[in-house]
């Protein structure tokens, strides 16, 4: 939408379906309007009527959905993609923290807050709820809910493309972390076998000392052979556990 420099000035989680295939469906257009401009609206909700027939938005009249209402919204003030921008992040952040940024006891109320209270960081938030919120995810939240316009992200777009940065970025990491795993427990599979063989090895070792000092100088070749024969077992049992 915003490509075709279009607001929608009220994204929030009640207005955003998810398709059977994984597509998502921005529902309710009712207060868009263009971007940039301050008066003319797109879709006519609210709006006034001028003797042209296009619809206008009288100047300074908030409209959206307080919880995930940009600063400069809750002012009067949404002809930026920048709110768009604010509200995706507010979506965001309830994601990670299961509530909006700002609630307070009436939209009025929780439009002052919104202007004028600080974002408590989506970890300090999460943790009260036993979650934690990884660094770099909770800043690009925070970017989009930056009280000033220009320190947001510049578009939906750039937002999307952060957060799907991060996903990917996350997914490497996760394989990384799955190859290592593996690679430890098949140290550890090497590990065990060796010592298991070491063992059955040391205990052998043992026990063939006990026959060969107890084989005297005039037995049998018979005798002695047995005693080589158990040498050479000793001796692959030892090959065997280095392999």
């Amino acid at each position: 939408a915003h490509a075709q420099k279009i607001l929608h000035r009220d994204v929030k989680p009640e207005n955003i379906l998810l398709g059977d295939y994984g597509e998502v469906i921005v529902m309710d257009w009712g207060i868009a309007k263009l971007i940039g401009d301050s008066s003319i609206q797109t879709i006519s909700g609210s709006a006034v009527r001028t003797p042209s027939g296009r619809a206008q938005t009288p100047e300074n009249t908030v409209y959206g959905t307080p919880e995930y209402m940009a600063p400069e919204q809750a002012m009067g003030f949404s002809h930026q993609p920048s709110v768009d921008v604010y509200s995706l992040g507010a979506i965001l952040y309830e994601l990670l923290c299961l509530s909006p940024p700002f609630e307070g006891k009436s939209p009025v109320k929780t439009m002052i807050k919104v202007v004028r209270e600080a974002v408590v960081p989506p970890n300090e938030r999460a943790v009260v709820f036993g979650r934690h919120v990884p660094e770099a995810l909770e800043a690009i939240c925070l970017k989009a809910l930056s009280k000033k316009p220009a320190q947001r992200y510049s578009s939906a777009k750039a937002l999307r493309d952060e957060v799907e940065a991060y996903i990917e970025g996350h997914r490497h990491e996760e394989h990384n972390r799955k190859m290592a795993e593996a690679r430890v427990e098949g140290a550890n599979r090497i590990a065990r076998r060796y010592f298991h063989f070491i063992g059955r090895a040391d205990e052998q070792t043992r026990q063939l000392q006990q026959k060969t000092r107890a084989l005297e100088g005039w037995e049998t070749i018979d005798r002695k052979r047995a005693l080589w024969t158990e040498e050479d077992k000793l001796n692959r049992l030892r090959a065997e556990s280095i392999q």
